[in-house]
């Protein structure tokens, strides 16, 4: 094998693979690294892993000899360590997997849903609810317990769509913490911006964030500090001012 487009010298070393007893090589290639006296000193050959390194290329890492047998060792214990947290034996371990994935997929549509009868109100606890006006500006604000970020996004989609002119502060408490997602109307962008709002309230809960004036994020270390948040956004929206 050689290689077109590369660059070689006046000499170039070839290696010659040939069978026993034959004049005809089985394999006759540049030199391309270390080489063995002997095909059967490489021992047992392993594939460990295959990657893409461009477009239209692919690195290929492999091990041979006792590193070979311990990489399959390795694997061996992997597998056993599965089936036996699974309780199922080999050849039932990939059928179980499967149903363990649809399972997992059964259970985040089901959240899903649940999360959306949060924001919706339709559930048993939470809801956006309806906007107050406060010096003829409109708030709207809401805490929606268990809300992911993107779900909290997803909220505010619903709660800007309920204003006419006001600012939206949504929170939630996830991993012990606080996320929140604040809106502004383009009409009130220049007094109420959206990225100073969020930064401010998310100071109370000792944490930052910010954006843009219409959207921005912001989250805190100490969700229970919503009820001052509340408070502040009230203050804000009343004055007309971050």
């Amino acid at each position: 094998m050689a290689l077109f487009g590369e660059k070689y010298g006046d000499v170039v070393r070839m290696v010659e693979v040939a069978a026993e007893g034959s004049d005809t090589p089985l394999s006759l290639e540049l030199c391309g690294g270390t080489h063995v006296e002997t095909t059967g000193a490489v021992g047992t050959f392993k594939i460990a892993s295959e990657s893409a390194i461009s477009a239209g290329n692919r690195r290929i890492e492999a091990v041979c000899g006792p590193a070979a047998v311990r990489l399959m060792q390795r694997r061996e214990q992997i597998v056993k360590s599965v089936t036996g947290q699974l309780r199922v034996s080999l050849d039932e371990l990939p059928p179980r997997i499967d149903r363990l994935l649809e399972q997992q997929k059964r259970t985040e549509r089901e959240l899903k849903e649940a999360r959306q009868q949060v924001i919706s109100g339709t559930g048993a606890a939470g809801g956006l609810g309806e906007p107050e006006t406060l010096e003829g500006r409109q708030l709207l604000i809401a805490f929606l317990p268990g809300m992911r970020a993107d779900d909290l996004q997803s909220a505010m989609d619903q709660a800007i769509g309920k204003l006419s002119s006001g600012v939206a502060v949504l929170g939630s408490e996830s991993e012990g913490k606080l996320n929140l997602v604040c809106a502004t109307t383009e009409d009130l962008t220049k007094t109420l911006p959206a990225g100073k709002i969020a930064k401010t309230l998310a100071q109370i809960a000792g944490g930052g964030g910010g954006g843009k004036p219409t959207r921005a994020t912001a989250g805190g270390k100490n969700p229970d500090a919503w009820p001052e948040i509340e408070v502040k956004a009230r203050a804000m929206v009343e004055q007309g001012a971050v």
